[in-house]
């Protein structure tokens, strides 16, 4: 090495945790058990309405981990003192979107983002 104990890589890599805080109930389209698939949207904070998705650009299908949280890259290299504004769908095996939620004016760090989400019913 260099000498320096680290160096951050040129392009760091943005991990977004959702932190899917759902209720256990059947009123609506579904329960936080049934979603099998959670998209991640995101775009520079707006004044837009944040959820017209069609304002945002698609980011990642998140991969789901044992302690419940769903995590994954944005696509792009995205500068981190810019604020970004996240919408997020969660949807069930037949791809029926079960929950969404948004999150506005979020600034980025390199390296894990703990960016939690609460999702509401549909």
């Amino acid at each position: 090495g260099s000498g320096k104990p680290y160096e951050e890589p040129a392009d760091s890599a943005i991990v977004i945790m959702l932190d899917a805080v759902i209720a256990q109930t059947t009123r609506y389209k579904g329960t936080y058990n049934q979603v099998s698939r959670v998209e991640l949207y995101y775009r520079p904070s707006s004044t837009a309405t944040i959820s017209d998705i069609s304002t945002h650009t698609y980011s990642d299908n998140l991969t789901k981990y044992s302690n419940g949280q769903w995590g994954g890259m944005l696509e792009d290299a995205v500068n981190t003192t810019d604020s970004f504004d996240f919408y997020v769908k969660a949807s069930n095996s037949s791809n029926v979107m079960i929950f969404s939620g948004s999150a506005k004016n979020r600034i980025l760090s390199n390296g894990i983002n703990n960016l939690s989400i609460k999702l509401s019913s549909i």
